[in-house]
């Protein structure tokens, strides 16, 4: 801002803006996901959606529950994937409207505990078919003792709560405050409102994690392929592990190239796209 009586230029506040040899200041406008968005309406759609598909299968998985299809998917473990599933949803919301330290806080713990939990019981699970059809027969003495000493809840639980240890950890390194608001590098008349941009660090401990998990789960069904058609799902559980290794090396990107919008809303997609695939692709031909 340019004053032309004694030709002295003075600096805007940090939320307004002008261009060189102007006389006023304008205030910048504050942009972040809204509500009304066309983006946040889709994402909100896919998430009801999903919710909707996991409530449908938890209603039909409780119907049939003493079914061998409902056994095949896991039993009483299905529903702590369902539970997962359906917190996870419910945790899309929490990207849009304005954002706050509570919400940033969520976007990063919810989304990211559910999904692990998801993985872990998946896991165990095709160990445990693997158990029953190899190991029974060549190591009883190993499968009396994961059996007698509840192997997969004590496998589910040392997974959940060390992913536990992680996020707290994360968060106290990194705590999830809002971000100062930063000017757009397209347009100065746009302010960005977001929180911290601290991921990067957040990102390689959590990915490290879900994809040492995720790499395991692909090798137990990988394994399990020459099992019983009923228990063979090797082709659904690769879907779910693929579909989570390219969404997460396109947020990657993604972050290195934009900022602003497109990442939140990226971010929000790639939560979503992982908690479908779970729920389509490895309940999907159970419920049909």
């Amino acid at each position: 801002m340019c004053s032309l009586d004694n030709f002295i230029c003075q600096k805007c506040p940090p939320d307004m803006w002008s261009d060189p040899g102007q006389e006023r200041c304008f205030k910048r406008l504050v942009k972040y996901l809204e509500w009304d968005d066309l983006t946040s309406i889709l994402l909100i759609f896919c998430s009801a959606l999903g919710l909707s598909m996991t409530l449908g299968i938890l209603a039909l998985f409780l119907r049939h529950s003493d079914t061998p299809v409902v056994k095949s998917a896991g039993g009483q473990l299905c529903f702590l994937v369902i539970a997962s599933l359906s917190v996870g949803f419910c945790g899309i919301p929490f990207y849009m409207g304005v954002p706050t330290e509570a919400k940033c806080l969520c976007r990063r713990t919810i989304s990211s505990l559910c999904f692990t939990v998801c993985v872990a019981c998946i896991t165990v699970r095709s160990f445990q078919i693997i158990c029953a059809f190899k190991m029974a027969s060549r190591l009883p003495a190993a499968y009396d003792f994961w059996m007698k000493h509840h192997g997969q809840q004590v496998f589910i639980g040392a997974v959940s709560a060390a992913k536990f240890v992680l996020v707290v950890v994360t968060i106290y390194v990194h705590h999830p405050a809002l971000a100062e608001p930063t000017v757009s590098g397209s347009d100065p008349a746009v302010m960005n409102f977001m929180c911290n941009t601290n991921y990067k660090s957040n990102m390689i401990a959590h990915n490290i994690f879900d994809m040492a998990l995720c790499s395991l789960c692909f090798c137990f069904a990988y394994i399990g392929k020459a099992l019983p058609k009923n228990y063979n799902e090797a082709k659904y559980i690769t879907l779910c592990m693929t579909c989570y290794f390219s969404t997460w090396v396109a947020l990657c990107l993604v972050r290195s190239v934009f900022e602003g919008m497109v990442v939140t809303v990226f971010d929000a997609g790639t939560v979503l796209a992982n908690l479908l695939s779970i729920t389509v692709g490895y309940f999907g031909p159970s419920a049909t």
